[in-house]
């Protein structure tokens, strides 16, 4: 009987994770960012290698976008041109407070995320 695949990636985390590889590998330009990009193909190959043949059912990637026209978009069509199942959702928006300055600083958050994982994942087991 062949192994079959199906893989879930978190792209808020894949990436937050990558960009802290990088920066602690000294794979980052000032001006520039990362130097090192990540390459899906090879991440789905990698992800499957070791358990034998595998037959990769089908990828999804959850990730979120600033807007609806969000540069993402292109990154998004071109995932799915490699066959991965994109799930997008927009951003939050949130301000904290610095409590020794007092200036508010926005940050962006990704909702619910995990919960769509685990959502689309649930009738697959």
């Amino acid at each position: 009987m062949q192994n079959r695949a199906m893989i879930f990636i978190d792209g808020g985390n894949l990436v937050s994770g990558w960009i802290n590889y990088c920066k602690s590998h000294g794979l980052v330009e000032t001006g520039k960012g990362v130097t090192r990009r990540i390459s899906y193909e090879k991440l789905l190959l990698l992800l499957t290698r070791g358990f034998g043949e595998v037959e990769l059912i089908r990828p999804y990637f959850f990730g979120g976008a600033r807007s609806e026209n969000d540069a993402k978009k292109i990154f998004f069509d071109t995932l799915r041109t490699m066959g991965i199942t994109v799930f997008s959702k927009l951003v939050k928006h949130k301000t904290k407070k610095c409590p020794q300055c007092g200036s508010e600083n926005q940050y962006e958050v990704q909702k619910g995320f995990d919960v769509a994982i685990a959502t689309y994942s649930w009738p697959c087991i």
